[in-house]
Formats: C-alpha cells, structure tokens, sequence
C-alpha cells in the first residue's frame, strides 16, 4: 500500500509534489538542513566521533598520584558520555541519510536514472542534479498556474470575451480595435472567431502593402562569377543604399527600450558593452571598480557567462557576414541586391505557363514580408534558400549566386526586384538591352513575350514539354540549393568531423558552402562534445584478410553491437561495413536472433542497389549466424569469415569501424543533449553522416561518391538535435473551426529518410515522426525543463 500511495518523479510536472514528499520525508528523518537542494554549497560530510583517550589516566597512575588519577578518571567518563551521544547523532543521521538515499531511488522514475551517473551517491548531489534538470523554472510555473486558471474559467456569455480580444490587440492596431469596439457595439459582429479571422486578415494585409515594415527576409545577396573573363569593377555602395542603411541604423537607435539590462547595470547589448566587448573600447575609456566587480562577481555564475559568450559570438558571426556581404572581392563582377519569388516544385493538372521556368526582372517588386500576394491571393513563404542562375556576359555565360531566395511554390514564375539591383547602383538599359553599372555591360537581357529575361530558360520551357510529361510533378530545378555556415557549423552539422574532413567538405560533396574560413574548426580538446565523447586510448588491430578487396562491397564486415533497451524496445544493431569505400549499412532491432535475416537482407540490397556482389563476409564468433545459416550463404557463392574465439582483434576492421560509428553517435548526442534512449535514432543519423563525409584515406572523397559515383548534396542537412517546428496537419484537416490554434508541433532533429524528409523526435507527445513540413532552428537544442507547447501558448 506504501508504494501505492508514493509520488513518482517521472517528468517535470511531478517535481513540486515529489520535493514536498521528499521534504516531509527528510524532516521526520531530521536531515533536511542537511539535503536541501536549495543550497549552492554542499553540506559537509558527516564525521564519526573520535573515542576519548585513556592517555591521561595511565600518566597520571605512573606518576602514583592518586588525585590525579580520579581528576583523569571524572575528565575520561565525562568525555565518555560525550562521546556516546555524539556517536548515537552520527549513527542517527548517517542511517537516515542512507535511507532517505534509498527513498529517493525508489521514487525516480527509470529514465530519470540517467541524470545520476557519474554524482556522488549522497541525497544532496542526487536532488542539485534532479533540481537542475526537472524542476520548473518560475516561468514555466507561471504559464502552468494561467494554462490551469483558464482552463477552470468558464466560458463568459455577452462582448465581453470580444472585448477582451480587442483591448489585447490595440498595440498591434490600434484602428481595428476603434473601427470593431463601434461595429461591437452596433451588433455587426456576433462571436470571437468572426472577429480573429478579421483581424488576422488584416495583418495579412498590412504585410503586403507595408512590406518595409517587415522584421524578416529584406533584402537578398548576390554574387556573379565570369565562367570566361574576370572583370575589375568598382564595388562600392551606391548613395541609395547608403542611405537605406543610415535609415536601418536610425530606426535601431531609436528603439532604445526593446534593449535589455547588461550585467554592468545599464540597458544596452552585451556587444554595445565596454566591459564584455574589448574591440569598442575607446582608448581613454577605464572602467569603474564598483561596476567591473559585479561584472566579474556576475560572471562566476555558468549561465550567466554562457550567455555573454553566445551573445558576442552571435555579434562577432553577424558583423563577418555583414562584412562579407559588403566587402566585395575584386574577381567578382557584380553584388546586386534583389527579391524573388520563386516556383521550384508543384504539381499541375494543367499545362504551365510559357513564364514557369523564367527569372524576369520586375519593377514592381516590393521587398517581402511572411506573405506575397498575387492577384487577389495572399501566397505564404515557405523557406528561404540559395539560387544559382546563369546569364549571357560580355565574353561568355556567367552565373549568379543569388542568396536567401524566397521559396513560393505556388507562385507561377520567378521574379527579381528591378530596384533592388538599383539600390546597389545596377540598372537595366532597355535600350541596349542589358544589365549595366558605372556604364560597364555586367550581363545582356533578352526580352521574350514582353518580358525582360535575367536567365534565358525559352529553349527549355515548359511549353516546349510532350503532352506526355504535362500533368506531372516537376522533381526539381536545374538551379542548385546551397548550404552555407561557417567551419565550426559544419563541423556541428557533419556530426563533429575533423577540421581537415571539413575543409575538404566544398570539393568533395554538393550544396555545400564554407565562409569564415580564416576560423578554423575548434580543436577536440576545444570542443566539449568532442571532448566528453572520444576516447584517446589507441589499439591496434590488424586483421589478416586472405585477399585484399579491389571493388565495393567485395568484402564486408559484419559486427553485433548490444545497447540498453531504447525507446521502442531495441536493444541491439546490425553494422555492415565495406572494407574497400568504407561504406557503413545500419540497422537496429529487438534481438540477436534477428541478426540472420538483416545480413540476407543486406545482401540482396546491394546487389539490386549497388549492382555489387558480396563475396566475403567477416565477423566475429556470432552465435546467432550458426553453421545452417553459413551454409546458405555458400549455397550463394559467399565465404564466411570468423575470427579465433575471444580475439576481437582479428575482426579489426568491423571492431574499428564499429567503434567510430559509436564514438560518432555518442559526441552527436552530448551535444545535442538528447536522452540516451534515442540511441537507434542517434545510430541511424551518425551512419547516415559518415557515408557522407570526406575521408583521407580516399583522398577526400566520400563513402557514398565511392559507391554511387555521384557527389552527394549535403544542403538538407540540419545541426543534429536542433528544434524543428512541424506542421500539424490534423488541425487544417480535422479541426477547420479551430482558426486560432497552434500550427506546429515544437519537436527536435533526430534523423534524415532522404533530402527533403525528415525524422522529427517530439517530446511532449513521447514519439518521432516522418515529415518534410518543418522549419529548423539551428541556434536551440533539447532542454528537459522546458514546457511543452501546451505550455507556451
């Protein structure tokens, strides 16, 4: 009946009534003092009294003083009866730590567990560690205390919840709440959904025809490369767009009161602050003692200087990016800035318009908001990307690297803003029919059906398309997407490759862009994942092969690794390695004796996949592949290769690559701060990683290219764990009514089934789901207090 009756602390709901238990617990015991989480500094240890000496009394009977003996005598049982007391205290609160120890692991939840490694096995350090990843924060039981309050209101009948809405929005605008507060009044508007699709409307309206005030997407980079010639132009701002941004940096110094509080007790930014940011200081400028010893008494707090670092780290990324974009490189022939509504994917039940495939300059092209209208339609921005598109130059084609495009799918052509490119001092010359700046040609435009072309697409229209192929999904674009991050995102991305795997990263695979890369990749020991995940023992394992494998997938290694049970069960994974491309086949499931099947399997997926045929097969002393089974695979033309029983080194190959794939899966993990028990989600991505990433052996190509003979396109991928916002699209398709709910689902990257479809791990709702739906924010990772959706809305 106890264990019935006891709290359980299994999520972070459960904490408050857990610790009051825990409380009411360790006060009975007499030991709260002792264990309260809410001490910063751990209580001492508990020391055993020392039993009192009988020194005194045997000095005092060889000197036969018979006074002083009785005086040791009375000081002696004294000191006794101290002692005694003192020892039944020790005993007292040394029992009931070790059972309030014993109390706490009965009421932690197995998953809980893990958060215990490594700390020492005292109440205090269990609840500090259980404190900081369980307990809720004041905001979080803030939005717990409002989510409860207004689920127990009851629905208020009259204009008052109209009312409400209105009086919330005024900020937003200010004239809707007027204009509705009379139409309220006159009876024009009857219910509060009436009213929110009205003013939702409404901000969709004002995004379109007040784009500039738009806190997104602005304007978009471009660079152009001669593929023939190489020409010097000037590449300085034009006065338009230095005026755009005197414009910009006015608005932000106006805006003074969104600036938060600095540590140093002044409202300014972290990278506006002479304490935290060295390269502003004015060479005059000394600093207060009083304020610089808060600073740095501030900065003893880990969160604290976390922060700051991030901060100016942000600060410091964004001035290089800014300072990219604006120092232009000499062997660059053009930087225009533009906007572009691009169509890239959809499907047609009809025939495309002879405009489908065209980029057309346009002069009425406004900067975009979160929506782009066309016609009497409000269309949403899916994404944002990078576009390469090719022109006709002075002595040959150049290409166009047009950065962050506006991705439309159901946009019927491609546009770019006219003015945009006049903000950097380019201009169309209809009469010569070019692009010219400083009168110099950049490029030649054509003019086709009454429209003036940037790419010239007329030869491969969609007119020109058979019937046949009308009414089709269109797969792709000739123009290529492009990932673009510094070398220490890559590295984040590539699953915590070497700095030299990611300097060969732009040759070896597609899609792939390095900028920044004058900042090399942090060194293992720099890295705390890298640092906390990869061993340094080295052991050798030479394995001696009775033939040397000359083609892929000639000779494979199998290996049978075992893990503690996952979230869906498994507890074990399959790892095929190929000993000639290095070449890692994953798959992870319930028991050894699947095994069997997965190796039969794998082999047939090579042979129609790779068009390979495996003839050697090398493994260790599996118990599970038995003689019937070793049997069939002759019975294939396959030998079967064992190891000497209790010598893995023989297995070396499997063994080693093995061990790589784990230490690859596990620095994933830490620094995505994922729970272990995702661990065949974590296997599957670090498989998937490692076939694509550069390899020195192979002179920097990569597993797959080695495989397939084609570059993989690495612009899809995603820094592992990352918050991925999925749509939820029950609410569109099963809930029409439900306009003011929630879209998405707050989820985390924890796998890719192919470029465009991805394996999204969502924690409130205790399962993972295949989507292609979803926005990443590259910045946020897994944090086990945070509340969940229902939470934050």
């Amino acid at each position: 009946m106890e264990n019935n009756k006891r709290v359980i602390l299994a999520k972070a709901g459960d904490w408050d009534m857990w610790i009051a238990t825990v409380r009411i617990r360790a006060s009975n015991l007499r030991v709260w003092n002792l264990v309260t989480p809410d001490a910063e500094e751990k209580p001492q240890r508990l020391v055993e009294p020392e039993r009192p000496s009988t020194t005194a009394i045997h000095t005092a009977r060889a000197g036969g003083n018979v006074e002083a003996v009785k005086s040791a005598m009375e000081i002696y049982n004294l000191d006794k009866e101290v002692y005694k007391i003192d020892l039944a205290d020790f005993e007292r609160q040394a029992k009931a730590l070790s059972d309030l120890t014993t109390f706490l692991q009965d009421t932690i939840s197995a998953h809980n567990i893990t958060y215990l490694k490594n700390i020492e096995p005292h109440p205090w350090d269990i609840l500090r560690a259980l404190k900081k990843r369980l307990a809720p924060s004041d905001t979080t039981q803030k939005y717990e205390v409002i989510y409860a309050y207004r689920k127990m209101c009851k629905e208020v009948k009259g204009n008052c919840p109209m009312e409400d809405f209105l009086v919330a929005v005024e900020s937003k605008d200010p004239h809707f709440t007027s204009t509705y507060m009379m139409k309220l009044e006159d009876g024009e508007i009857n219910d509060i959904y009436t009213l929110a699709e009205q003013f939702r409307h409404r901000l969709r309206l004002k995004a379109i025809y007040q784009p500039n005030k738009s806190t997104t997407h602005t304007a978009f980079a471009a660079k152009a490369t001669n593929t023939a010639t190489a020409s010097k132009l000037d590449t300085s701002k034009s006065d338009a767009s230095k005026s755009e941004a005197s414009k910009s940096k006015a608005s932000y110094k106006d805006n003074k009161k969104d600036k938060p509080d600095c540590l140093c007790g002044r409202k300014h930014f972290y990278s506006e602050c002479y304490y935290f940011n060295k390269t502003i200081r004015p060479s005059s400028w000394s600093s207060n003692a009083e304020t610089q010893a808060r600073v740095d008494e501030a900065m003893k707090e880990p969160k604290a200087k976390k922060f700051v670092e991030i901060s100016l780290q942000c600060t410091q990324d964004f001035q290089a990016k800014k300072s990219n974009n604006n120092d232009n490189n000499k062997a660059r022939e053009a930087h225009p800035s533009f906007s572009a509504a691009v169509s890239h994917g959809s499907y047609s039940t009809g025939t495309k318009t002879s405009i489908y495939d065209l980029w057309i300059l346009d002069s009425g092209l406004a900067k975009p908001g979160d929506t782009v209208a066309s016609g009497t339609q409000v269309l949403p921005i899916h994404s944002y990307g990078t576009i390469i598109v090719s022109a006709k130059g002075l002595n040959g084609n150049i290409t166009i690297e047009l950065l962050d495009v506006v991705y439309v799918p159901e946009y019927l052509t491609n546009l770019v803003s006219m003015h945009q490119f006049a903000a950097k001092g380019m201009y169309h010359d209809a009469r010569n029919s070019r692009l010219e700046r400083d009168h110099i040609t950049l490029c030649h435009i054509k003019e086709h059906g009454g429209h003036y072309l940037l790419e010239d697409n007329t030869t491969t229209s969609a007119t020109t398309q058979s019937p046949t192929t009308q009414g089709t999904m269109k797969q792709s674009s000739s123009h290529a997407i492009i990932k673009t991050a510094t070398p220490n995102q890559w590295h984040q991305v590539m699953a915590h490759a070497s700095a030299e795997a990611i300097s060969h990263l732009e040759t070896s695979a597609e899609g792939v862009k390095i900028k920044d890369k004058e900042f090399m990749v942090l060194k293992t020991n720099e890295c705390e994942p890298c640092a906390l995940s990869k061993a340094y023992q080295i052991i050798s394992k030479s394995s001696i092969k009775s033939d040397m494998s000359i083609k892929p997938f000639e000779r494979i290694t199998f290996d049978l690794m075992e893990f503690q049970p996952a979230y869906n069960r498994y507890k074990q994974v399959s790892h095929i390695a190929c000993d000639f491309t290095d070449f890692n086949m994953v798959w992870t499931h319930t028991s050894k004796s699947d095994s069997r099947r997965i190796l039969l399997d794998a082999v047939t997926n090579i042979k129609v996949r790779f068009n390979a045929q495996v003839i050697f097969i090398r493994t260790d002393n599996e118990m599970s592949l038995d003689m019937e089974f070793q049997a069939e695979l002759s019975a294939q033309g396959i030998t079967f290769e064992t190891s000497a029983p209790d010598t893995p080194a023989q297995n070396g190959h499997s063994e080693r690559k093995g061990g790589i794939l784990s230490t690859k899966a596990r620095t994933m993990r830490v620094a995505a701060g994922l729970p272990i028990y995702l661990w065949p989600e974590i296997m599957c991505a670090a498989d998937y990683i490692a076939n694509c990433t550069p390899m020195q052996k192979h002179r920097w190509k990569i597993p797959y290219e080695l495989v397939t003979g084609k570059k993989p396109n690495l612009q899809h991928l995603k820094a592992y764990g990352c918050k991925a916002y999925s749509l939820d699209k029950e609410i569109g398709q099963k809930h029409k009514t439900w306009k003011l709910t929630e879209r998405a689902h707050i989820g985390h990257l924890v796998g890719y089934d192919s470029t465009n479809i991805f394996r999204i791990w969502i924690p409130s709702q205790r399962k993972i789901i295949r989507t292609r739906d979803v926005t990443f924010n590259e910045t946020a990772f897994y944090q086990p207090g945070e509340p969940d959706l229902h939470q934050l809305i």
